[in-house]
């Protein structure tokens, strides 16, 4: 098992993501890091009637390109919070384990968190807590991540999360609702694996 992994900041991380969070002890998110669409931490993807579907938390809108993800503040212009949770019901409601799982999670679509940083973590702890695993979650400081990137001494006592291609089109393919109708899709959000696999979803993710 990894010793630390260093992440960036995921809502409802996907699988590739969580394949890595289950096989470790200590998960530091990255706190200082400039926000990036490249991780696109405000985003998930679900398996819905029509196919692949992404929800977006709305963010506010900021001026520089350097701005650190605990700088990011979540819009709600919108009534986005009620919008994902009837995306996810209708989605997920006819699957295995929707009603085991759906209540822990219901509490991000109606508190209110001002960060996206803050919201995306303890929806991070919860995942994990449901999954049965010991995994702790951390935020990064300042001097964690200076030694794991400016220090040649640390950097081997840390593993950061970057975005592979190691999954592939129907390997390790589990049963998906609406697999009939569109096929298999690989690497969704951790709540596709939750809802239709259940216990089952963290040998899943430790065998990938």
């Amino acid at each position: 098992m990894q010793t630390n992994l260093i992440v960036p900041s995921a809502y409802f991380p996907n699988l590739e993501y969580m394949s890595q969070i289950v096989k470790s002890q200590k998960i530091f998110i990255d706190t200082y890091v400039p926000f990036s669409k490249f991780f696109s931490p405000n985003k998930c993807e679900i398996y819905a009637a029509n196919g692949k579907l992404t929800l977006t938390v709305p963010i506010k809108k900021f001026n520089s390109a350097k701005t650190r993800m605990n700088q990011v503040q979540i819009s709600y212009d919108t009534d986005w919070q009620r919008l994902h949770f009837k995306s996810i019901e209708s989605a997920y409601r006819s699957s295995a384990f929707y009603e085991f799982y759906i209540d822990a999670f219901l509490p991000f679509f109606n508190q209110k968190y001002q960060f996206l940083l803050d919201f995306n973590a303890q929806l991070l702890k919860i995942i994990v807590q449901e999954l049965g695993i010991e995994s702790q979650i951390f935020l990064t400081t300042e001097d964690l991540r200076n030694a794991h990137y400016e220090n040649d001494s640390k950097k081997d006592e840390f593993k950061f999360l970057t975005k592979n291609k190691f999954f592939l089109q129907g390997q390790y393919s589990y049963y998906q609702i609406f697999e009939n109708k569109f096929g298999f899709i690989p690497n969704l959000s951790i709540l596709d694996l939750l809802f239709n696999e259940g216990p089952y979803a963290r040998d899943y993710l430790q065998n990938i």
